[in-house]
């Protein structure tokens, strides 16, 4: 009829649930999705993961589970059912039915380190992985999206850039200037900024565009410079060759460390911890200078943005007790020094958790690659402004989590 106006009808909801198959541990979340060109997403329900997990790519080469002794056949009952059935109640007190939620396991730099060369896998074992976890949730009566491993720097570090920018500086929404992330994981980091060079994925830039907001996106992952790798790494130094016991707080007790799996052996502190902050920032250092080497620079020197540190970098300022939002380098070298180095300095620790026994590792880790001789900030720490904390508490109560996963969603929900 002539003279009305049509009224494009509101988007569907759509309820997606995410299983983030980090490195170090698997969690899902389910969301409450509402598309357009800045999509409303709620995060309704969230599971942390099962207790004793480090990844499915442990089920993949069969030391998955609590008892490190399960296969890829068993992934399924182990870990996902575990996980799926915990968004359970929110689906049922919604009134949604589960084939009416997609399911998207998107799995990070554990899984990409499991291919030949660097691991002992070929694609077609990987892909029949994926099948029988595709096949599994289909079976518990979901709807299976994309499983798969997701590229370190075209997603994984580009959906961490995004999530960041959009809570903590409304970029797709506001005029206010983006900023850098340094995220560091267990298998892997990722460097992403902004920049005013043409999107170029041969050098790792990458278009983002929401709300009609359209930036250029440096982004890059680097293999080995997660804060577990790197560990692993440390502890097979030779010389000393034994095991590490100089990044591991005075005192610590061979049988009080949880050790770390390396080509199929538990490797452990062959003697009592001495605490030694030099020799284990250069152990770190070095570890950093040839895995960048190989990687490529990451051109933070040419970057104007200010840079925000999160995931293991934040947790490492935390547990070493230095300030985590006003970071500096005295700061953390003087809290590694003061609750590591001295005669009993393993008391100043929950040793019998892994986050415990790897305090000291970890926070000289991330000395050396923020501030470090071979440090992303050496010639400019004041460029690395402060760390953030993955969940976001708003008036003293939880208001959802930082994730990946959340600038996933936005990204391809954006229309």
């Amino acid at each position: 009829m002539a003279g009305v106006v049509g009224i494009a009808p509101a988007a569907a909801t759509v309820y997606t649930a995410v299983i983030d198959a980090g490195s170090s541990g698997t969690r899902i979340s389910l969301y409450e999705v509402v598309p357009g060109p800045y999509p409303e997403i709620k995060e309704i329900a969230s599971h942390k993961g099962v207790a004793g997990d480090e990844g499915i790519d442990d089920f993949l080469n069969k030391v998955g589970g609590t008892e490190k002794n399960l296969g890829p056949d068993a992934v399924g009952d182990a870990l996902i059912g575990p996980l799926l059935d915990a968004i359970a109640p929110a689906l049922k007190g919604r009134g949604v039915r589960d084939v009416d939620v997609v399911v998207d396991l998107l799995a990070t730099a554990g899984m990409r380190s499991t291919l030949k060369p660097v691991g002992t896998h070929d694609p077609s074992e990987v892909d029949a992985f994926y099948d029988g976890i595709r096949q599994f949730i289909s079976a518990k009566g979901f709807t299976a999206g994309d499983i798969r491993t997701v590229d370190g720097s075209a997603e994984e570090g580009l959906w961490t850039w995004i999530e960041v920018n959009n809570r903590y500086r409304d970029a797709f929404r506001s005029d206010k200037a983006p900023i850098g992330i340094v995220e560091v994981g267990g298998s892997s980091m990722q460097i992403s900024y902004p920049t005013t060079a043409a999107p170029d994925p041969a050098r790792n830039i990458y278009p983002v565009t929401i709300n009609g907001r359209t930036f250029s996106v440096f982004d890059r992952t680097y293999l080995g410079l997660g804060q577990d790798d790197a560990r692993r790494a440390m502890r097979q130094e030779n010389p000393p060759g034994d095991g590490g016991a100089h990044c591991f707080p005075t005192g610590m007790q061979p049988a009080q460390d949880s050790g770390d799996l390396i080509s199929g052996a538990r490797v452990r502190i062959a003697r009592p911890a001495t605490f030694d902050a030099a020799q284990c920032l250069a152990s770190y250092s070095a570890i950093i200078g040839a895995r960048l080497a190989e990687g490529g620079d990451p051109g933070i020197a040419g970057s104007t943005s200010p840079f925000y540190g999160i995931a293991s970098v934040r947790y490492a300022f935390e547990e070493i007790g230095a300030a985590a939002q006003i970071p500096s380098p005295a700061g953390l070298s003087d809290a590694i020094a003061e609750k590591c180095a001295p005669a009993g300095s393993v008391n100043n620790f929950k040793i019998n958790k892994k986050y415990g026994q790897h305090a000291c590792s970890s926070a000289t880790y991330i000395d050396a690659l923020l501030y470090g001789p071979n440090g992303l900030f050496h010639q400019d720490p004041g460029r690395f402004k402060t760390t953030i904390a993955d969940r976001i508490v708003v008036d003293g109560k939880p208001a959802g989590t930082i994730s990946r996963t959340t600038g996933y969603l936005l990204q391809k929900y954006a229309k």
